[in-house]
Formats: C-alpha cells, structure tokens, sequence
C-alpha cells in the first residue's frame, strides 16, 4: 500500500508545530538529529520549513510521520490532526510485536559516505534508491552504514562500511573516547574520537594524521557500533 502525502501550506505548517512542541518537551534532540535519527536524513525537518516558508504545495508522506511519530512517543493521527493521545506510554506494545515482526533479512542502507578530512556526505535519495548491505551483529531499527572513500582512515580502509545507530543530543559521558559519528554546530559531519579536556571542552581526534579539532560545539552524535571491509 502505497503512503499517502499530506499536502497545503497551512496544513504543513500545523504538523510542523506539533512537531517542534513534542521535541521541546520530551525528545531531547535538535532539528537536526531527531530528523537523522528518524529519516536518516539530517534536513527533513530544514525542507519541511523550506516549503512553508516558499509556498511550496510539496507535502509530507504518510511514511514519513511513521518514522517521526515513536521518536516523539506519539502518533501519525495526532501529528496530522491531534486525533487522539498526544503522548504514548513508554512500555512495549507486546501484541504489536507479534503483528508487525521486524523481518528477519533486514538489510541496512548505506546512507552516504566519509571522504577528505573524515568529513561525511549524506545521499539525497528516494527511500528505494538506497544501496543495501547485510547487517552487523547486533544491528538495530536505527543502524545505517556510511563508506569510507579514499585514504581519511588509511589507505587500508578505503571502501569499507562504518555503521552506527542510537543518534544523542546532547552527548553522554559513555561516548567520550569513543569513534562516533558526529554533526557540529556548523553543519560539519564528522567521524571521529570524542575526548574531553581538564577544562571541560571538547577535542576531536582523527585515526590518521589530521590535526586534533579543539573547542568542538557538538549537536548530536551517535557511536560507530562496527565497521567492516565491504
């Protein structure tokens, strides 16, 4: 069944609001990092608000409120109309798990790649057009993929699979000294080893010969749970 699309200025405009309330008061994420975190893109939310702004009738998929809705603990109705709860419990819906089974061969789509500086490029791709790759043991709903391309890990790394998944704004303290995916205050993407100095900021090292990044303005991060050669 196809998803539908939810369309009109004033009506995106709502969804977008509601959006905006739910992360302010309960899903501690920016912009940025709740959009990755449920679309796999960090602009979902920066091009619902291009088209607002433009005038623009593109609208927002049925499909993609789907992935939005359990990152804000809520769901698709309330997002499209308020129709409902605004808020779901935390606990585990066990008769859902036996409806929906997430399927067995999952495979995780690489969503774009790490090139010069360690710096990542996300593809801006319909969801169909994704390459696909098994996934590594302990592979969760939120795992993707980035490829390392040219020589920013060693010139032995080239074309292999970094993934990741549990996306966190602000970081937390398990993540320091860890290899992680991480998206700066000024729209850099990043793979590198977060580290903390005795006066509290925060450095960015490298696995190759690139210069330390001092004083680093975090947004969001996720660890590297596994890379391997493709």
């Amino acid at each position: 069944m196809m998803a539908k699309t939810t369309s009109g200025k004033a009506i995106l405009r709502r969804i977008d609001k509601r959006i905006s309330a739910l992360r302010q008061d309960g899903a501690a994420l920016t912009d940025r990092a709740l959009s990755l975190k449920a679309t796999k893109s960090a602009d979902t939310l920066r091009g619902i608000r291009r088209n607002i702004a433009s005038g623009s009738q593109r609208g927002i998929s049925t499909e993609t409120l789907a992935k939005f809705a359990p990152e804000l603990k809520t769901t698709i109705e309330w997002l499209l109309n308020e129709s409902g709860p605004e808020t779901l419990d935390d606990h585990i819906d066990s008769a859902a798990i036996l409806r929906d089974p997430p399927p067995a061969s999952r495979q995780i789509r690489i969503v774009g790649y790490v090139g010069a500086g360690s710096v990542a490029h996300y593809y801006a791709l319909s969801d169909e057009d994704f390459e696909e790759v098994p996934p590594p043991s302990g592979a969760t709903e939120q795992t993707v993929a980035v490829e390392i391309k040219g020589k920013s890990f060693g010139p032995l790394m080239d074309g292999w699979l970094v993934f990741y998944n549990d996306v966190r704004s602000p970081i937390t303290e398990d993540m320091l000294g860890e290899i992680c995916v991480v998206g700066l205050s000024d729209d850099r993407i990043l793979i590198k080893q977060i580290t903390r100095e005795r006066d509290g900021s925060i450095t960015l090292l490298s696995n190759s010969n690139e210069k330390p990044i001092p004083n680093a303005q975090i947004e969001w991060a996720a660890k590297v749970t596994d890379m391997r050669r493709r």
